[in-house]
């Protein structure tokens, strides 16, 4: 899967067809589970027998980096996956509770303001309300 936002590259090997497309669809996967907007950039390079990874996520709620190196590729890339999701999942995980603070504060907010009108409107009324 080969879009504007996702970067795949080898160095010094020239996977199969099916390394590659297996490859391409896991970032494919980690680029639908990173935040909106966000680059994928995945680079794998061979010296001698170790295959080194890298995957670098770009976004505006931050960068995700994972690296790995092993003698097998397979175990590389999904070294590097895992790597990458804990840090989607951990980002996920503070958004919601960032998300539910807020949450919890326009909630107490809006009480607030609807206490205060409701002081304001017996005051108007002379039903009591804030005392002068």
């Amino acid at each position: 899967m080969y879009t504007d936002s996702l970067a795949l590259q080898f160095h010094g090997f020239h996977p199969s067809e099916f390394t590659r497309e297996t490859i391409d669809a896991l970032l494919g996967e980690i680029e639908e589970e990173a935040p909106y907007g966000a680059t994928v950039k995945a680079h794998f390079a061979r010296q001698g027998q170790e295959f080194k990874g890298v995957i670098e996520i770009h976004s505006r709620a931050g960068k995700f980096f994972a690296r790995a190196t092993g003698t097998h590729l397979k175990n590389v890339n999904s070294r590097l996956i895992a790597q990458i999701r804990r840090q989607i999942a951990k980002w996920k995980a503070n958004r919601l509770h960032e998300h539910e603070s807020l949450k919890d504060y326009a909630e107490y907010s809006w009480a607030s303001n609807d206490e205060l009108a409701g002081l304001a409107t017996k005051e108007a009324t002379g039903e009591g309300g804030i005392a002068s």
